[in-house]
């Protein structure tokens, strides 16, 4: 006995749906990267509970790859739906950590050079690649988020303020911005921060030290079109690291670009600050139980901390810019990490001790018990070793 159907049954897969990716031809590096998943039902039937996830970076991802992270918590979006010859979109919004921290300069998209990798799956929905258009000639504005420290009430606050955007003819006015905040860039997730602000400032109160020092904002043009426009700003420090190739990582290449001139020919200094440096490694160690984000990578190969008086201004400028990383009561000065050391003159001993007696001296004028320091003097090889100091809430560390 043969069973058949009055009409033909169709079934299909990826050749019912026509895929498109569009991309923004501009970004730069932490700053707002937008694109579109285009997909079209080419075939005579709807298709139904069509979705589209995109998925955070992989926790294993190879150290080389860029971190990123999408702007709304709400990657998944779907059509219930999708009748023949109807487009659905889904729009995205992407940071990623791509060029340098202190190269200022746009990036563009190099569409020869990028593609869209599967991988898992038996269904190749084969996309293509394509620039929004039209693709202006120059980049758009550039949009920032900083922040500065203030005294208020015998302790501190942060006061982060942004660029108001551009409104362009006919577009919708803006009514109000949120302020999002994270502890990491490589990890974690983005809380919200107050409620709505009128202004383009919001202000951050010691009582509330612990939130993230990672500053996302997004401009309301109205209850249902939030949109992120600005870089990803970085608030106060709290873990600085300063020294001389000790602390640098002389030797452990690859270097930050700028400083490596020697090697790269670039023009940069000779300061060979490594990204294996052990003040990053340590601000990145998840074995640590205390955030140091975000962290200021600040030695040179060859610096000299000859006199005292050199390093108290430097603890005093770096500690007018910071604010306080522990919930405990602390000191407006007492509040980061700092490695020193000499080990360019004969009296390298002696300047270690006197770099030592220094913070102890900035230590006591800061008046505050949860202060401590480590110290280790002593020469190997007529080289000084390290004078490392880390102030936290009444913990040491070396």
């Amino acid at each position: 006995m043969t069973a058949g159907t009055r009409t033909p049954l169709d079934v299909y897969g990826a050749s019912a749906l026509k895929t498109r990716i569009v991309l923004d031809c501009y970004t730069h590096r932490w700053g707002p990267y937008g694109f579109e998943v285009e997909i079209t039902n080419v075939k005579d039937a709807p298709v139904y509970n069509l979705e589209v996830e995109m998925f955070e970076q992989a926790a294993d991802k190879p150290p080389e790859h860029a971190d990123f992270f999408y702007a709304s918590a709400d990657r998944r979006q779907r059509i219930a739906e999708l009748a023949p010859g109807e487009t659905f979109r889904a729009r995205y919004t992407v940071f990623a950590g791509l060029g340098h921290e202190d190269d200022p300069r746009p990036l563009e998209l190099a569409l020869d050079r990028s593609f869209v990798q599967r991988t898992g799956g038996d269904v190749d929905l084969d996309p293509e690649l394509v620039k929004r258009e039209p693709c202006p000639p120059e980049p758009p504005p550039r949009y920032d988020v900083r922040h500065r420290v203030e005294p208020s009430g015998g302790g501190e606050r942060i006061v982060v303020t942004w660029d108001r955007p551009a409104v362009e003819p006919g577009d919708a006015p803006i009514t109000g911005y949120q302020l999002w905040t994270r502890q990491r860039l490589d990890s974690g997730t983005w809380e919200r921060y107050g409620d709505r602000f009128i202004t383009e400032a919001a202000t951050i109160p010691d009582t509330d030290r612990d939130a993230g020092r990672y500053y996302m904002i997004a401009t309301e043009h109205g209850p249902e079109d939030v949109r992120f426009e600005h870089l990803i700003g970085v608030g106060p420090s709290r873990y600085v690291s300063l020294g001389d190739s000790f602390s640098s990582g002389e030797g452990v290449p690859a270097f930050d670009p700028g400083t490596a001139g020697d090697v790269d020919g670039d023009g940069g200094n000779k300061c060979h600050r490594s990204v294996g440096s052990y003040g990053r490694l340590v601000a990145a160690d998840d074995g640590i139980q205390r955030n140091l984000a975000p962290m200021t990578a600040d030695a040179c190969s060859g610096a000299i901390a000859a006199a005292s008086g050199w390093i108290t201004a430097a603890i005093r400028t770096r500690a007018r810019s910071s604010s306080p990383s522990t919930a405990s009561p602390m000191s407006s000065r007492c509040r980061w990490a700092a490695t020193t050391s000499d080990s360019r003159t004969s009296r390298s001993r002696a300047s270690c001790r006197s770099s030592t007696a220094a913070l102890r001296r900035f230590r006591r004028s800061a008046a505050s018990p949860g202060c401590a320091i480590s110290r280790t003097c002593g020469t190997t090889s007529s080289r000084s070793r390290a004078t490392s100091a880390m102030w936290s809430s009444g913990r040491t560390h070396a």
